[in-house]
């Protein structure tokens, strides 16, 4: 029977201690704040447009005023309000994206890497994915052609007709414009 290493144990006493001792033993202090890769980016999906480009414009090394912060966004071409830029920062505090050390400075809170797995108990070795056999049969390799013939004639016909919709959608774009010129220039 193999002795688990050194590094084995540790994991296993880890695991066994249960998850908020884990996350102390780790280092993380307030267990309360602590959020996960899948928590972080469930949440993320769910803000605004605005809110997420606030939240880009904050950085994470200094904290920022919100003046800061809306010139930041001015920068990167995006004019908004004073009240929505501090209803997107009262937002991201409150999930938990940024805090505020000092008041009115504002900081980007590091996003949670994802956890890397235990390591492997044992070492098996582990089985090569076989590559796909073409057929010998000089039939089933031209049914096998034909299919992904098939394939890529449906991608070409999706792709073409995505293209037709955007040709009549700027022509109806430059109808309404053409029309909007002629209504100036007869005033």
């Amino acid at each position: 029977m193999n002795d688990p290493t050194d590094e084995q144990q540790k994991n296993r006493r880890i695991y066994g201690r249960g998850f908020a001792d884990a996350l102390r033993l780790f280092g993380i202090k307030d267990i309360g704040a602590y959020m996960n890769e899948s928590k972080y980016r469930q949440i993320e999906e769910g803000l605004t447009r605005t809110a997420k480009k606030v939240l880009a414009a904050i950085p994470m090394q200094e904290a920022w005023s919100l003046t800061q912060i809306i010139s930041e966004l001015g920068r990167m071409g995006i004019m908004t309000d004073k009240n929505i830029v501090e209803g997107c920062i009262s937002a991201l505090k409150h999930a938990k994206f940024i805090r505020e050390p000092s008041p009115g400075m504002y900081t980007q809170i590091p996003r949670p890497v994802a956890p890397l797995p235990p390591p492997p108990i044992t070492s098996l070795p582990q089985r090569k994915e076989s590559m796909p056999q073409t057929p010998t049969d000089p039939m089933e390799r031209l049914a096998v052609l034909a299919k992904s013939v098939r394939a890529i004639a449906v991608e070409i016909e999706e792709a073409a007709l995505e293209v037709e919709a955007r040709i009549t959608q700027v022509q109806r774009d430059s109808a309404k414009l053409k029309q909007l010129q002629d209504l100036l220039k007869g005033n």
